[in-house]
């Protein structure tokens, strides 16, 4: 429903499914990912950068890079400082 909102332009409502995704399953790591992914599509990247490190607390990094620790790793690099 989140991913519906968004394509519709309404970000208030995606935002709020989105947070209501990531706290009823915080290990769902793809709901995390696109939430930051809306926010930085809209040119807010500190606040893309928040969401990734809030979702990172559930992550666990793997050596390989897969998953979210390598994409949170990458994305907290490169655009959130």
């Amino acid at each position: 429903m989140a991913d519906a909102c968004k394509r519709d332009n309404r970000w208030e409502e995606a935002r709020k499914l989105f947070s209501a995704a990531c706290e009823a399953q915080p290990l769902a790591a793809q709901a995390w990912l696109e939430w930051a992914k809306m926010e930085e599509e809209r040119g807010l990247l500190r606040k893309a950068g928040k969401i990734l490190r809030l979702g990172l607390r559930f992550c666990e990094v793997r050596a390989d890079g897969h998953e979210l620790g390598g994409v949170f790793l990458c994305v907290l690099s490169s655009t959130c400082s």
